[in-house]
């Protein structure tokens, strides 16, 4: 069965087909995708992490410029040396916040089945969001300049459910063509259901 573009990095140009791509059957998804088809898996990009690993670098770097200073200071004031192991904590909880930063991102993933989008978070807990293909009214497509020079941008799935009235995909790659391959589904999964909720789409 020849693969067709349906969503980013599934290559081609061809029109969005709604043809399965891949049977899930893992064990990871639980209930939730249970012998459905996914279409599209993704994880938002580790771009996002690189504010935290900026202020994690020049954290530590102050405090080895710094902690000299207060260390003699102390002394002076209050005859009383910084234990050494300190110092070590010091430089390294700034390099473990980008470090959780990063661990965070990798652990969230997005999934799109032929019957819903579903949101995976949490490092040690895990917690899932889904939308039903059917009850998708909008899409938000933004781009801030930052993911524009990478060539990425958040989707926004706005639904008629209650319990996830939003559902975000952050920092994804072709996030037009992304909201274009949803779109296709969600009017298949109506069309298949016979009834169909009035939505738009913004860029």
């Amino acid at each position: 069965m020849p693969r067709v573009a349906i969503f980013p990095g599934d290559g081609g140009t061809a029109s969005p087909d709604l043809t399965p791509l891949m049977q899930s059957k893992s064990n990871a998804l639980g209930d939730l995708v249970h012998m459905e088809d996914v279409l599209h898996r993704s994880r938002p990009s580790q771009w996002l992490s690189l504010d935290a690993w900026v202020l994690a670098i020049l954290a530590g770097w102050a405090i080895a410029q710094l902690w000299p200073m207060a260390a003699d200071l102390l002394w002076q004031l209050l005859r009383w040396r910084l234990p050494g192991v300190w110092y070590g904590w010091a430089i390294l909880a700034p390099l473990l916040a980008g470090v959780w930063r990063s661990l965070v991102i990798f652990t969230t993933v997005y999934k799109v089945t032929d019957q819903r989008v579903l949101r995976r978070t949490g490092v040690f807990s895990v917690h899932w969001d889904e939308i039903e293909l059917s009850r998708i009214l909008d899409y938000v497509v933004t781009q801030p300049f930052h993911l524009r020079v990478l060539g990425l941008g958040n989707l926004t799935i706005v639904s008629s459910d209650k319990s996830t009235p939003r559902l975000k995909l952050l920092a994804q790659p072709r996030v037009a063509a992304l909201r274009n391959g949803i779109r296709e589904l969600v009017l298949e999964r109506q069309k298949a259901l016979g009834h169909r909720e009035i939505y738009s789409s913004h860029s």
